[in-house]
């Protein structure tokens, strides 16, 4: 089982929120990649999507993130011909062999059809 870690001393303590899901989640078909970028700041990550729903995205990086943080996420379809910025903030982190499970809940929902798109 994945080690859970910390990194801030802010916890997320609802547990259970992070495993109740109001949206399906969809696991990506092809590999797509997205950026992530710091509200403040001029920090900026590579990432993998892993999953995403409307309310949330499942990321892969190679380094741990705060939990509580606020990050711009360039979302793209695989093909890159659909793309969307997100607003997210970093729920959990949880270390994988090799790098960092990012699971965080979207400020405004993405619609059926950016999922779709996203997906495609």
């Amino acid at each position: 089982m994945p080690e859970q870690i910390q990194v801030t001393s802010r916890t997320v303590r609802d547990t259970e929120r992070l495993r109740r899901r109001a949206f399906p989640r969809f696991v990506m078909r092809r590999e797509a990649l997205c950026t992530l970028k710091a509200v403040m700041g001029d920090e900026s990550w590579r990432a993998r999507v892993a999953n995403l729903s409307a309310e949330g995205v499942g990321l892969l990086l190679d380094r741990p993130i705060e939990t509580g943080r606020l990050v711009f996420v360039d979302l793209s379809s695989p093909s890159g011909l659909f793309a969307r910025m997100v607003l997210m903030q970093v729920l959990h982190v949880t270390a994988r062999d090799p790098g960092y499970y990012v699971g965080g809940e979207l400020v405004k929902q993405l619609t059926p059809e950016d999922i779709r798109m996203l997906t495609a």
